[in-house]
């Protein structure tokens, strides 16, 4: 089931039951007025563009929202399921921007080191590009999972990165 059809049909059940005992009380309400305005005030905040630098396809998205933040890695896994965690003397966090700034860091036993690079969501939200601005360089990762609490990025070859809230 399509989105859009889903929510026109909660959108219709939650209008006839708000509005039930009032249409057949008051011959004067027009439900048929009243289910079209609904969809004009809900399809026009579904459709609302983030304006706030971040090319992310123009529209609104649960994943940038959800993305912004800092991460920190706690562990990889290698193509053949092998994991490795990080030494407790090195530390890398990644920093997730909304105006789609994203900053990498790295805490070497104390040294740190750290880049920024531009990021934005492609094809429909399911792989993170991340853009060199010295360079235009580019490079993307599928986006396995994404909650409140975890990142998981995957490359094509199988590596993979896992990254908790911080």
């Amino acid at each position: 089931m399509s989105f859009f059809l889903f929510l026109t049909t909660h959108i219709q059940t939650f209008i006839t039951n708000l509005f039930y005992i009032n249409v057949n009380k008051m011959k004067s309400i027009n439900f048929t007025t009243i289910l079209l305005a609904s969809f004009l005030i809900v399809g026009s905040s579904c459709n609302k563009e983030e304006n706030n630098g971040m090319n992310n396809g123009g529209s609104f998205s649960i994943r940038s929202a959800m993305i912004v933040g800092n991460w920190r890695l706690y562990e990889t896994v290698e193509a053949d399921g092998s994991v490795y965690t990080l030494p407790v003397n090195e530390i890398i966090k990644w920093k997730f921007e909304a105006d789609g700034n994203f900053t990498e860091i790295h805490d070497y036993s104390g040294t740190y080191d750290s880049s920024i690079y531009k990021w934005k969501f492609v094809n429909n939200d399911n792989k993170l590009r991340i853009i060199d601005q010295s360079n235009s360089d580019s490079s993307e990762g599928t986006i396995s999972k994404l909650t409140e609490e975890e990142l998981w990025g995957s490359e094509p070859n199988g590596y993979q990165v896992h990254f908790e809230r911080k």
